[in-house]
């Protein structure tokens, strides 16, 4: 059986989360920040750590770093996980009130309406968005999980007013920027010309409305099989050890009271008893599908996408078909391998971006509900090791079409 290890990331300096743009000698002289690190960076960081740890990379180590499930990085804040804002969640100022999250959902079309998307997939509106009455609010980047826990679990279409001033909510991380000399070593002079600038991101300020100064902490779960034989490393875990560009150091450790966080909470649960045909699908890290926009396991059948999400354990996985999306700009996505035989340039792939929201109806399950919990903050990319390599991390909840009753 699997053991889940959950471990905490303590930044002591800022973070570079590298993006694709060219670096280096003749490439330019601006290394450019990400405004997240991508669950491959601290996949990667904690398998090196790991290997250091365990005596080497051979052959045979390296495949059991790369069976390891890695999923995150999220920030803790005040206690609490933090999630990606979902991108079924509309937010607008109404008049003098506080900001109002309304749920965008598939709407059928009318007589004589139509739109250009395929396989059948509806439209996502908001029910009644009102026009925007002043300059629309700024967007938190983060929810606190109790708030994301109550959006997920309300699946009715009544408005939501949310005050993202208060206490938990995150918005863009700062940005940190640094200018360095490039050092002759032989020298120890710097040649006229030779300077470089970084951009980071700035973890030691918690990006809340006021920008209080409080450093907030990463989470991190590593699933590894109980016969590994880095359960006694990850067990004993308490390093420093670099993550992301420029081998900028964070200290990680077992956090023995960080299970609970990773749990499907039981006013999610208590939705998903009513045993709902509808579920609700939001990654909470970015993903890799075969075809783009959509997971592959989704394919054409009568005119509309159809298919069985992955299934990690004896629960089978319900039939599903997909009625809308809401689903952000791609994210490019590439990198260097150092593996044998495959050292280079990885190929460019694009990501569809954490807080895309896909919509389905239960074809076939006999408890689909039963399933979404037991598969809470689990992959739903196509590719086995871009699951173990913690993209597309999903958590499911419940929603309802316009003008229907809970």
């Amino acid at each position: 059986m699997p053991t889940n290890y959950h471990i905490e990331i303590q930044p002591r300096d800022s973070l570079i989360a590298r993006d694709g743009r060219p670096f280096g000698a003749g490439q330019g002289s601006r290394m450019h920040s990400l405004g997240w690190l991508l669950p491959s960076v601290s996949a990667g960081s904690i398998r090196s750590l790991l290997g250091k740890s365990a005596g080497g990379f051979d052959s045979v180590m390296v495949q059991v770093l790369k069976d390891l499930e890695i999923a995150g990085p999220f920030p803790v804040h005040e206690g609490q996980l933090c999630f990606p804002t979902p991108r079924d969640a509309l937010l607008r100022s109404v008049g003098a009130g506080k900001p109002k999250y309304f749920p965008v959902v598939p709407t059928p079309l009318g007589n004589g309406e139509g739109t250009d998307l395929p396989n059948n997939l509806q439209p996502c509106l908001p029910s009644a968005a009102p026009l925007e009455e002043s300059k629309p609010p700024p967007t938190p980047q983060w929810w606190p999980s109790k708030r994301f826990f109550a959006w997920l679990a309300n699946s009715d279409e009544t408005p939501r007013e949310m005050d993202t001033g208060e206490s938990g909510f995150l918005f863009a991380t700062p940005r940190e920027t640094r200018t360095h000399v490039l050092i002759d070593p032989k020298t120890g002079t710097s040649s006229d010309g030779d300077l470089f600038t970084t951009t980071a991101l700035d973890l030691n300020v918690a990006p809340t409305s006021g920008y209080s100064v409080s450093a907030f902490s990463l989470a991190l779960r590593v699933t590894a099989p109980s016969s590994s034989p880095l359960c006694n490393h990850l067990n004993a875990l308490d390093a420093l050890h670099p993550l992301g560009g420029e081998r900028r150091v964070v200290h990680w450790r077992r956090d023995e009271t960080g299970a609970d966080r990773w749990i499907c909470p039981a006013r999610i649960i208590e939705a998903k008893e009513r045993k709902p045909q509808r579920l609700r699908l939001i990654l909470v890290t970015p993903a890799i599908f075969a075809e783009g926009w959509r997971p592959g396991w989704l394919q054409p059948m009568n005119g509309s996408l159809v298919g069985m999400p992955p299934s990690e354990n004896d629960k089978p996985a319900p039939q599903l078909k997909l009625v809308g999306a809401v689903v952000g700009r791609w994210q490019p996505i590439s990198g260097w391998s150092l593996e044998a035989g495959k050292r280079g340039i990885k190929p460019l792939r694009r990501l569809a971006p954490a807080g895309s929201t896909f919509f389905f109806e239960v074809l076939d399950g006999s408890n689909p509900a039963d399933w979404a919990s037991a598969h809470w903050l689990s992959s739903v990319c196509d590719d086995a090791q871009d699951r173990r390599d913690g993209f597309g991390l999903a958590a499911w909840g419940a929603w309802l079409p316009h003008n229907s009753s809970p």
